[in-house]
């Protein structure tokens, strides 16, 4: 049983102890007492509850200005920091600087021999030579599971032959040699089932 006075000194350190501020030695003091004690487990309870409540409030509250400030400072600080370094590799090694020139060179030859490559195609696709040879053309796209043999049977039912392609895009020219059977050949193409698109070739 604790005296007045020892109890007294053990509750006056209770708020100290729940936040973890007081000697090992003096905790070691207060949680000898706490077991027997009633009185002492509720008032650690209550401080406990405070502390928990007061963590709450500090980490929902507005950081100070100060604070804000500094790191804001801070954060224009480290992109200056990124954006000298990546210009000092860039003018401090040739190599890479010239590295850097020759990529994006070749990325622009690349790509406009790409472009002209795609426009060439197409205009050969629909030239007159190919109409005046074969008679009458249609352009026409076969679905990607379509057999080498049921395009065989479809051009054949239509009377037709290839007279060009496949293309990159997968464009064929299928000639048909009289003008009325073009027409149909169009429709019979049009609602094939291994065909996803057919249209006249101009």
């Amino acid at each position: 049983m604790l005296s007045s006075k020892k109890l007294e000194d053990i509750r006056a350190i209770l708020p100290l102890y729940a936040k973890g501020l007081i000697s090992d030695e003096k905790a070691e003091e207060v949680e000898k007492f706490l077991f027997d004690e009633n009185l002492l487990q509720r008032e650690l309870k209550f401080w406990n509850g405070v502390k928990a409540g007061y963590d709450k409030i500090k980490k929902d509250f507005p950081e100070p200005r100060n604070n804000i400030y500094a790191k804001i400072c801070t954060q224009i600080q480290e992109r200056k920091r990124i954006k000298q370094s990546i210009w000092s590799l860039y003018s401090l090694n040739p190599k890479f600087s010239f590295g850097l020139i020759m990529f994006q060179f070749l990325l622009i030859i690349g790509l406009l021999f790409y472009i002209f490559n795609l426009k060439y195609e197409y205009k050969t696709l629909s030239t007159t030579e190919i109409r005046a040879e074969t008679g009458y053309t249609i352009n026409v796209i076969f679905k990607e599971n379509a057999r080498e043999k049921d395009i065989r049977e479809l051009i054949k039912k239509i009377d037709g032959r290839i007279v060009d392609g496949p293309s990159k895009t997968g464009l064929y020219v299928i000639g048909i040699k009289e003008k009325d059977k073009k027409e149909l050949a169009l429709d019979i193409l049009s609602k094939s089932d291994i065909v996803l698109f057919a249209e006249n070739a101009y």
